[in-house]
């Protein structure tokens, strides 16, 4: 996720380059070499919007509102081995990024209400 962050048009070259050496493979060279151009530049604006929205925070999938494990302890005021309860009981679900867990602020929330 860092390097999306980092450098998001590493990821449109990378589609790109996966692209264009589709198009020029030998088992791809009977299809039509301007469709697969034409669906790979599609392909990578629609990797762009959604990369874009993603960081501009427009994306309705986005939730940018993320705290981590430690600040999520802090805030509900409870111990680690409470939190794994919440997870494996799944009362208090949270987002896979790597190998990190982070939680919803919105979920903190209701559980302090």
């Amino acid at each position: 996720m860092s390097l999306l962050r980092e450098k998001p048009s590493l990821i449109i070259h990378f589609f790109y380059f996966l692209f264009c050496h589709l198009i020029t493979s030998s088992y791809l060279c009977r299809l039509f070499q301007e469709d697969l151009n034409n669906f790979a530049l599609r392909v990578i604006d629609g990797v762009r919007e959604v990369i874009e929205d993603a960081f501009s925070g427009n994306s309705p999938k986005c939730d940018a509102d993320l705290v981590s494990a430690e600040e999520a302890l802090e805030k509900l005021k409870v111990s680690k081995a409470t939190l794994y309860r919440w997870k494996v009981q799944q009362y208090l679900t949270p987002v896979k990024l790597g190998r990190k867990n982070f939680y919803r602020t919105s979920d903190i929330q209701r559980l302090k209400n």
